[in-house]
């Protein structure tokens, strides 16, 4: 029994896999949250899914093995770029979370956080958590991935800019401190606030222990109106969200 395998097909689903794979073993929500062998799973079944399409391509390269070898690295470099995009704009949750725990002091209780891959505090930890569950109640995981197909549209075998996405990670980090500072507004707030207190009532009563004091009085405020930067924290995400799909666009079109 011989099994006949267009061979147009069949490397369009190749380098549709790869470029799939290789952004969805980097690019949040992904990392961290779905197991390898269902990131695997999904990114052959996006790629025998989009197949067809790429098949039409008439630069697909089906003969030459040199040309076969630069289109899958092509693919994993653009996968790899656009997850950087997409990982750089979410880190801001993250970001905002450890300036908090800085803030507050709670630095000392890092534990590892499978979500980023790293050691984070609580409320690093908590904000990561928020993004995600949030990404995945709303579907923005679902535009993730259908910003990932449009790029076929755009750079199918070809056409990444490379000197574009030094332009947009620039542009990106400061987009991706303001978003920080934005998350993290409230609470960020609040514990500057009660640091100049502490730092007033030092001066006052030099005899008080402002170590033991300022610890319990941070804490105090972090839980008190952890409940005014949770919706914040929220709320960002689909902007988040829009912003990734709008950086990795940029990147391939």
């Amino acid at each position: 029994m011989r099994l006949l395998i267009d061979p147009r097909l069949f490397m369009a689903f190749i380098l549709g896999t790869t470029r799939f794979a290789a952004w969805l073993a980097f690019a949040p929500p992904f990392k961290g949250v779905v197991p390898a062998k269902v990131r695997v799973g999904l990114a052959m079944a996006l790629g025998i899914g989009l197949a067809p399409r790429l098949a039409e391509n008439e630069a697909l390269p089906v003969e030459d093995f040199g040309a076969i070898f630069a289109a899958i690295v092509y693919q994993v470099a653009v996968g790899l770029a656009l997850a950087m995009v997409v990982t750089l704009i979410f880190q801001a949750v993250s970001a905002a979370g450890t300036t908090i725990d800085y803030m507050s002091g709670l630095t000392s209780s890092q534990l590892f956080d499978p979500l980023s891959g790293s050691a984070e505090g609580p409320m690093a930890r908590l904000y990561q958590l928020l993004c995600t569950v949030t990404l995945f109640v709303t579907g923005g995981h679902l535009l993730l991935i259908a910003g990932l197909v449009r790029s076929f549209d755009a750079a199918p075998v070809g056409g990444l800019n490379l000197g574009r996405l030094g332009d947009i990670l620039s542009s990106g980090v400061g987009n991706f401190m303001l978003a920080a500072l934005q998350i993290g507004a409230p609470l960020l707030g609040a514990l500057f606030v009660t640091e100049l207190l502490l730092a007033l009532a030092s001066r006052a009563a030099p005899q008080l222990n402002i170590l033991v004091i300022g610890f319990g009085a941070k804490g105090l405020v972090l839980i008190t109106l952890s409940t005014l930067a949770i919706p914040v924290a929220v709320a960002a995400v689909p902007r988040l969200t829009d912003a990734a799909l709008g950086g990795m666009w940029q990147l391939v079109r």
